[in-house]
């Protein structure tokens, strides 16, 4: 490999996907969604939070599953600590990683059967930076 490919290659690695838009929305083949996640998966950690799948005789949507990610940073710090323990008996933690942000990945398997997968895809981070996961 010369230089000049490995200088690509590294900072294509290195550096996150920037979009037009966010959120920004595209669809994406069946087979190429999982090879997609875990590149973004290179710089954050994607927690699937939720799993919709369509309900009744009638469902709305045009979608037969729609699974939701966030960011490992998302929601805010909830101090459940007891204010009446002495302040010896208390276990020493870390400060929390939660800072709110709004980063999200939602995917939605479509009914046309096709193999297409509609991803709404809000990309930028807020209140930490993103930076690349080596393991």
């Amino acid at each position: 490999m010369d230089a000049q490919t490995l200088r690509l290659t590294l900072n294509r690695l290195l550096t996150p996907n920037t979009y037009p838009s966010s959120p920004h929305t595209f669809r994406i083949a069946a087979d190429q969604w999982e090879a997609w996640l875990t590149a973004e998966r290179r710089q954050v950690i994607w927690r699937e939070k939720k799993v919709v799948l369509p309900k009744g005789a009638n469902p709305r949507g045009n979608f037969s599953r729609k699974v939701l990610f966030e960011c490992d940073h998302a929601g805010q710090y909830r101090d459940t600590r007891d204010p009446n323990l002495s302040p010896r008996k208390r276990r020493k933690t870390k400060d929390s990683i939660k800072c709110g942000c709004t980063a999200s990945i939602a995917v939605s398997w479509l009914r046309d059967d096709d193999g297409t997968l509609e991803v709404v895809y809000q990309w930028q981070h807020v209140g930490h930076g993103t930076q690349l996961r080596i393991f």
